[in-house]
């Protein structure tokens, strides 16, 4: 598109040359204006169809561009949607990993961690006993539930905010 300016241009200096010539000649050698008008004119022309292929030039470019930046918001949307299902699978894994290592169903404790980031309120004693696989005793009930409370509480504060792990 540079070049197509540049030539242009240079058409129009080229112009400027050839009235300045021709104005010494028709001095010089007394040609009429209608020689002068048919060079004027011929110089015209040129340059419109130098401005044609500019436009022509300038169209295709802007057209790519619109096809490299939709490409390029397609492109974005994917990345964005897999990133999102890495952060579930992450998410699911870990949590899994946790209900392993506390001997926990995973389901139960899905829906307790989901229902403590939702409401930010600790969970319920009945609920959390509810995601152990064996329930202590009634004696043990007491310093179990409520030691587990805070590992659950303390898992999904990492769990949401994995930045402040690092």
């Amino acid at each position: 598109m540079a070049d197509k300016l540049n030539e242009v241009q240079t058409l129009i200096e080229f112009n400027k040359e050839l009235l300045k010539l021709e104005a010494e000649l028709k001095k010089a050698t007394g040609a009429t204006a209608d020689a002068i008008q048919d060079k004027i004119d011929s110089q015209k022309e040129l340059i419109e169809e130098a401005k044609k292929e500019v436009e022509i030039a300038s169209d295709a470019l802007t057209s790519q561009i619109k096809l490299q930046n939709e490409s390029i918001e397609k492109l974005e949307q994917k990345l964005k949607a897999e990133t999102s299902l890495n952060a579930k699978y992450v998410r699911n894994q870990a949590l899994q990993e946790f209900a392993e290592a506390e001997n926990l169903k995973s389901e139960e404790l899905k829906e307790v961690v989901n229902e403590y980031l939702f409401s930010e309120k600790p969970p319920l004693r009945d609920d959390v006993a509810k995601t152990m696989n064996e329930r202590p005793k009634l004696s043990e009930f007491k310093t179990i539930v409520p030691s587990l409370t805070d590992r659950i509480m303390a898992f999904a504060n990492d769990l949401n905010n994995p930045e402040a792990e690092a």
